[in-house]
């Protein structure tokens, strides 16, 4: 679990430099978070999310249909440009 923390960490901080360190939050557990917006590979921790829910595409949910995930409110994004044109 160190070596993926440390990879998101580094992945964050190199490739979002409009972010700061102290703007990282990491967690396993995401229901209790509360955000206008929340972009995750797994459908339950965009729960919580009270403006955008962006599901990025990983091999456990390529299998979710685009029709699916619009019941629930979720765009689905398959790389960070997608969500930079989703969210600007």
């Amino acid at each position: 679990a160190g070596e993926n923390l440390r990879n998101k960490f580094y992945y964050l901080y190199e490739n979002l430099p409009f972010l700061t360190p102290k703007q990282f939050v990491f967690g396993a557990v995401k229901d209790f978070v509360h955000a206008e917006i929340k972009i995750d590979d797994i459908v339950r921790h965009l729960e919580n999310a009270s403006e955008k829910k962006i599901l990025f595409t990983a091999y456990h949910n390529k299998n979710i249909t685009l029709e699916a995930l619009d019941n629930q409110g979720i765009t689905r994004a398959d790389n960070w440009k997608e969500i930079e044109a989703i969210l600007l």
